[in-house]
This record gives C-alpha cells, sequence and structure tokens, in this order.
C-alpha cells in the first residue's frame, strides 16, 4: 500500500455564485457608466405586448444594436442588447413623430441614449433604451445618399441609365417590387385600365430591410438580361428609413449599369432617393410610374393617327395635282392631234379640188379637141370614119383615165381619212398604245430625254401609271451603209 501522508490544510480561495459574480459586475458597471449614446444599425427587431390588447396593455420593444461589417456578408464586428419598455417607447415614438419621416426598423443606423446593465438570465450586456436623436439618422441618410451620388459620379455612372435610348413603345416591363403589396397593385392596374396590351415579367423582392438592397439590385441585373424594354422599380410612401435600402450603393450601381432604361415610383410625393437620382425617369408614386407609360404608349398611337392622316391627304393632294396635269397633257395631246387632222382634211380638200378640177380642164380639152376633130371630119369626108373610130378610143381612154383619176382621188380621202381615225389618241390607248411625259409634262419622244431618277407619268387606256426611270438603254446606230437617207 502506498504511504498516505495527511496533506495540510490549504487555505480555499473566495468562491462565487454566478448571480453573485453577474451582481458584482453590474454594481461595477453601474458605477463606471451613467446613460450613454450608441450608434448602430438595428438589426432582429421585436415587439413584446403584454397586460392584453388595446390601450391598458404595454408593449416593449426588443432589438440588437450592432455595428455592421464593411463587407455586407460577414457578421457584425460587434452587437449589444436593447431593450425599451413601453413608457421609454412612448417617448422616443413622440420625439419621432416630431421629425416625421423616421421608423426603428431593421436595417436603420441610430443613436440611441440608454443605461448599460447586465441582464443576469443571459449574463449578457444590454442597454436599456431611455431616448433617441432623431437628426443623427436623418443626417446619416442624407449623407449616405451624397456619398452613393458622389461615388457614381466619379465613376461617370450618374448619368448612364439617363443616357441610354428610350424605347418607342415599351410594352415588355420589368417589375422590381414587393409581390401583393399596394405599389405592386397601383402599377398593375394603371395598366390594365389603360386597355393597352402589357407584358409584366415580376421580380418579387424584399423592399425594407438589411436584405432589401441585395435583393432589389440583384432583380434589377437580373431583368435587365431578360430582354424585357424597360425595368420599374416602384415602393409604396413611408418613413425615410423605409426607404433606405433605395439609397444604397448597390442598387443605385445596379441601375446606373443596366442594359434597359430605368423607372423609379418610390414613396411619396416629397421621397427623393438614389436610385431617382440615377433613374432614366423619376416619378413620385408607382401610379405615377405606370402613367408615364401609359402616356408614352398613347402619345406613339395618337402620333402614329395623325402621321397616317398626313400622308393620307398628302397622298390625295398629290393624285389631284397629278390627275390636273395629265389632264392637261391629255388636252394638248388631243389639241394636237386635231390641229394635225384638221390639217390633213385641208390638204385633202385641196387634192380633191386640184383632181376634179384637171378632170375637167382634162375633159373640156378633150371635147375641144373632139369638135375640132367633127369639123375636121366633116370637112374630110373620106377620113371621117377613120377619125370616128380615133375620136371613140379617145374618148374611151379618157373616159377611163378620169375614172382612174376620181378612183385614185377617193382611195388618197380614203387613207387620209383611216390616218385620221389611226392617230385618234383613245384609239390608240384602247390598242394598247401610251403617251409618257416627263415632270414637267412634256411628251418623251426619245431615251435622251429621261435620265435614271426621273420620275415619269405613262397614261394608258383606263388612267394614269407612276414610274421612276431606274436605266436608259439606247438602240445602237444603224451602220453606215444601213443607214436611212435623210
Amino acid at each position: 500500500m502506498p504511504n498516505l501522508r495527511p496533506m495540510a490544510m490549504l487555505p480555499l480561495e473566495p468562491t462565487l455564485r454566478v448571480s453573485e459574480l453577474l451582481d458584482a459586475v453590474a454594481a461595477v458597471v453601474d458605477d463606471a457608466f451613467d446613460e450613454v449614446w450608441l450608434e448602430g444599425e438595428i438589426r432582429s427587431r421585436r415587439d413584446l405586448r403584454v397586460g392584453g390588447a388595446g390601450p391598458y396593455g404595454a408593449r416593449h420593444v426588443y432589438f440588437d444594436l450592432v455595428e455592421p461589417s464593411d463587407d455586407l456578408d460577414r457578421p457584425p464586428v460587434a452587437a449589444i442588447s436593447v431593450k425599451l419598455f413601453d413608457s421609454a417607447r412612448r417617448r422616443v415614438n413622440a420625439e419621432l413623430k416630431r421629425h416625421g419621416s423616421i421608423r426603428m426598423v431593421d436595417g436603420v443606423r441610430v443613436r440611441i441614449r440608454g443605461r448599460v446593465g447586465i441582464y443576469a438570465g443571459r449574463g449578457r450586456v444590454e442597454l436599456q433604451m431611455t431616448g433617441i436623436d432623431p437628426g443623427f439618422t436623418l443626417a446619416q441618410l442624407a449623407s449616405s445618399r451624397d456619398l452613393v451620388l458622389r461615388a457614381l459620379a466619379a465613376d461617370g455612372l450618374l448619368d448612364a441609365n439617363a443616357s441610354l435610348p428610350f424605347p418607342v413603345v415599351p410594352t415588355h416591363i420589368g417589375l422590381v417590387t414587393s409581390a401583393g403589396s399596394a405599389a405592386h397593385a397601383d402599377f398593375v392596374h394603371e395598366l390594365e385600365v389603360s386597355g393597352l396590351g402589357w407584358r409584366v415579367s415580376l421580380a418579387d423582392v424584399r423592399v425594407q430591410g438589411p436584405r432589401a438592397a441585395r435583393e432589389v439590385a440583384a432583380a434589377v441585373r437580373e431583368l435587365s438580361g431578360r430582354g424585357v424594354d424597360v425595368i420599374a422599380v416602384v415602393r409604396g410612401g413611408g418613413a425615410q428609413t423605409d426607404l433606405a435600402a433605395f439609397d444604397a450603393e448597390i442598387v443605385a450601381r445596379a441601375i446606373a449599369g443596366a442594359a434597359v432604361p430605368v423607372l423609379t415610383g418610390i414613396g411619396h410625393e416629397i421621397d427623393t432617393t438614389a436610385a431617382d437620382a440615377v433613374a432614366h425617369r423619376a416619378h413620385k408614386t408607382p401610379t405615377a410610374c405606370a402613367g408615364s407609360l401609359v402616356a408614352t404608349a398613347h402619345a406613339v398611337h395618337r402620333h402614329a393617327e395623325d402621321t397616317w392622316r398626313a400622308v393620307a391627304g398628302s397622298a390625295l393632294r398629290r393624285a389631284r395635282a397629278e390627275r390636273r396635269s395629265l389632264d392637261r397633257v391629255a388636252g394638248d395631246v388631243a389639241t394636237t392631234t386635231r390641229l394635225a387632222l384638221a390639217g390633213a382634211d385641208a390638204r385633202l380638200d385641196r387634192d380633191r379640188a386640184a383632181i376634179a378640177a384637171l378632170a375637167e380642164r382634162r375633159l373640156l380639152r378633150s371635147t375641144s379637141q373632139l369638135a375640132l376633130a367633127g369639123q375636121r371630119l366633116a370637112l374630110v369626108g373620106p377620113r371621117l370614119r377613120s377619125a370616128d373610130d380615133r375620136l371613140d378610143a379617145a374618148t374611151a381612154r379618157l373616159q377611163h383615165l378620169a375614172e382612174r383619176r376620181i378612183e385614185a382621188a377617193e382611195a388618197a380621202v380614203e387613207r387620209a381619212a383611216w390616218r385620221r381615225a389611226a392617230a385618234d389618241p383613245e384609239r390608240l390607248l384602247r390598242r394598247g398604245w401610251s403617251v409618257t411625259v416627263d415632270p414637267d409634262g412634256r411628251v418623251v419622244r426619245s431615251v435622251h430625254q429621261v435620265a435614271p431618277g426621273t420620275e415619269v407619268r405613262t397614261r394608258v387606256a383606263d388612267g394614269t401609271l407612276t414610274a421612276t426611270v431606274s436605266a436608259v438603254d439606247a438602240d445602237p446606230a444603224p451602220p453606215a451603209d444601213r443607214a436611212e437617207p435623210a
């Protein structure tokens, strides 16, 4: 057996219970701190109602005040639990209402006042909130927005989206908003009541809270590559703190880098965010955003109708002018033809009269010769019969000659009448002929009168054709040995 020797009794160090240690730490904290001001970002807010609902119940608020990391994907640098009891909550709310644009929600940076203490049940440091500095939050929002806009301006992105061409009729809309929200309903309703055909691709995102900015930016980038005509980013009104996600740099850069125009309709009439500043067009409300798209479509529709009316009126006026020009050309052709026919008729009458006069002179001369021959026959008996025979033969020849001359004259008259009928413009047009005039109304008789690109008008039997000369092909000159005489 081992040799056991009694150990000397050592003095024991004091041993504390957990509650005693925490009480001691709490006492040190109470001595070290009075009320302090802390700044940070609200996370994990939760409300606890006690004592029943209604005006007689109390509502306490609990949240974590964190010091966020510069990398959004990493956990906070530090955090402390905050409790806001009902009595202090009422005072804080009254202070916030005086500023009118702040709500204590997740993601909002605040400067709060409170007493540091130890929560024995969890063994952790906590802050019992007693007050808030609304000006700090408003200044943080404005400062953050200014920093974002200056950064984008330095990178040349502030007007990047506004410089994109806006579609003539944007009918495929990429919509970034919270599905089922009032903003979603108002936007879609405005499109539906327009009576136009719209296609809406919805990206359902959070529009408030720590994750809202990243979701909105991701939705803008995704819709930008899905072939939409424009992207609409909309959210209903609220406090300025509710719209903090739309002042985030990640959202502003996503909008500035979008491949299509981005329209915003965020908040109320007085709200302006960084997203509005970099968007192609900013609107005060979701309804106004949708209304601008409807107005654009209606304006294009009206412009198209006005343009068609103007085209129709111009075409009608041009047709009337061309008809008047064609009537003038046709009148000129008819006048020329009538003058030519009248000249042919006059020449025909002169020829007929000349032939008749010639025949009459020949007949008179023959009659005279016949009479003379008769006299000679009477004087010369023996030669009478021979003279009679010659006279009969001469008479027959003369009569035959006169008949031939008359037949030739009648044939010439018939040919002139045929040429007159053949030269009738209406008959020629019905037979397939046409009359072509240049822009000055002159009849085109040679390919050398026009050049490619000249607009000409051709009259056919049942109307007028207007055409543009695309090429001119002249017939080759005949060889010298086959040239026609001048």
